[in-house]
């Protein structure tokens, strides 16, 4: 069917596309146009320039996206997300398991909201749906959400919280006073990072928030010096398994199939030097939550430094190996 139109009623003709929600093919509207892809793109910037003056003057938020690999344009509403965003960022939050069902629901189903196109919504759903239906909460069942943000709030405002934490060993009850200082997530579990406010230490306690019983957040207030401040970021490249203690400066030999993989897991982490696929590998990490790491890789690993690392190594190594005499 030939189109006679000018380009006018061309650039109208696909804004009207746009705002139905229709993808626009650049090649198929070019040759249904009768112009060349150029001309396409040129007219799609058109409808960006007004979309954008019409959003400065008080319009509604809308932006017009381009996705390369199909080569095609969409109008998404501002502040929304495309459905290849949605899709990976529900991924995220269906695998991590942080949230007990009832919590996870509701984020989940405000996070769906969120999606620019209604049609790929649908399609983000049918491929969502069965490991959404088939959620794993983590087996404490805790709302946390509230708990989380309160404490967040303590963090921010340098207040101190009084916890009352159940542990796993005797006495399984413990009543602190800490001075919080960042909240974290890691395998499963929300974390408290804190100093207990009677003791003298450099380094964080670490908490499962799941195990705090109860806490109350208290009026006094402590002095963090600019110097002496806790950074989440920083903390989050040396721990492993949120496992506290002294920072360990550690060298091993790794002769796995990807170094990039023990790369991401030790941001701190530089090659030494290497030889074919043999490489030496420095890190630093908060006390010995490498450990269970460095088991798990079996015969990939070989710790060179410190000599009281490699001992403990080579003693549950041996202990492992007793056990199966």
């Amino acid at each position: 069917m030939a189109y006679y139109g000018g380009k006018h009623d061309r650039i109208l003709s696909l804004y009207s596309n746009l705002l139905n929600n229709e993808r626009v093919n650049v090649k198929e509207a070019a040759q249904y146009y009768d112009v060349s892809t150029k001309t396409i793109h040129r007219d799609i910037e058109d409808i960006r320039n007004f979309i954008s003056e019409s959003s400065t003057s008080g319009g509604e938020l809308r932006e017009v996206v381009y996705d390369r690999a199909r080569d095609t344009y969409r109008l998404n509403e501002a502040g929304k997300l495309t459905a290849e965003e949605l899709f990976a960022t529900a991924k995220i939050l269906l695998e991590s398991r942080g949230l007990c069902k009832s919590e996870f629901s509701v984020i989940f189903e405000k996070m769906m909201q969120c999606c620019s196109s209604p049609q790929d919504l649908h399609q983000v759903q049918k491929m969502l749906n069965n490991e959404k239906y088939h959620y794993t909460e983590p087996k404490h069942k805790k709302e946390l959400i509230n708990t989380i943000w309160d404490l967040g709030r303590a963090v921010q405002e340098c207040r101190m919280v009084e916890i009352v934490y159940e542990r796993l060993t005797e006495p399984k009850s413990k009543k602190r006073i800490i001075k919080p200082v960042g909240i974290m997530f890691s395998d499963f579990y929300f974390y408290l990072v804190g100093y207990i406010a009677d003791k003298n230490t450099t380094n964080p306690t670490i908490y499962r928030i799941d195990r705090i019983s109860s806490y109350k957040v208290l009026d006094e207030k402590f002095q963090t010096p600019y110097a002496n401040r806790f950074e989440e970021g920083e903390f989050r490249k040396r721990v492993q398994f949120m496992y506290g203690g002294d920072l360990l400066r550690v060298e091993f030999k790794y002769t796995g199939e990807s170094v990039e993989a023990v790369l991401d897991r030790f941001p701190t982490a530089q090659i030494v030097s290497h030889t074919g696929d043999d490489y030496i590998i420095r890190a630093e990490v908060f006390g010995r939550g490498i450990k269970p790491w460095i088991l798990s890789q079996t015969d990939k690993i070989e710790v060179l430094k410190p000599f009281e690392l490699r001992e403990e190594i080579k003693e549950l190594v041996e202990k492992i190996q007793n056990k199966y005499k």
